[in-house]
């Protein structure tokens, strides 16, 4: 079984290190979407980091490959829409 939040069972299984480093990586991918977003890009970004992140720390096991793959997938797709129009920004 595990612990349904995703920080401590985090924790026990990847101990202080892993889930410092998890934390930052983390953080580093979010900090450059964030760098290149416009004013509401930036509010969706906050958002969906905000409700991931809040709902996991009571409703779900993040090892659970599904998890990571939505998370990831969701993270990929406000990327790349934010490179794209800040491409045709720059033409």
């Amino acid at each position: 079984s595990h612990p349904h939040n995703f920080f401590i069972e985090l924790l026990l299984e990847t101990g202080i290190i892993g889930t410092s480093l998890f934390i930052i990586f983390i953080l580093f991918l979010n900090y450059r979407i964030f760098h290149r977003s416009n004013f509401i890009e930036k509010k969706f970004l906050i958002f969906f980091n905000g409700y991931f992140w809040g709902a996991s720390l009571v409703n779900f096991s993040y090892w659970q490959a599904w998890w990571q793959a939505s998370y990831f997938l969701i993270l990929c797709f406000l990327a790349v829409k934010i490179i794209k129009r800040k491409k045709i920004l720059e033409k």
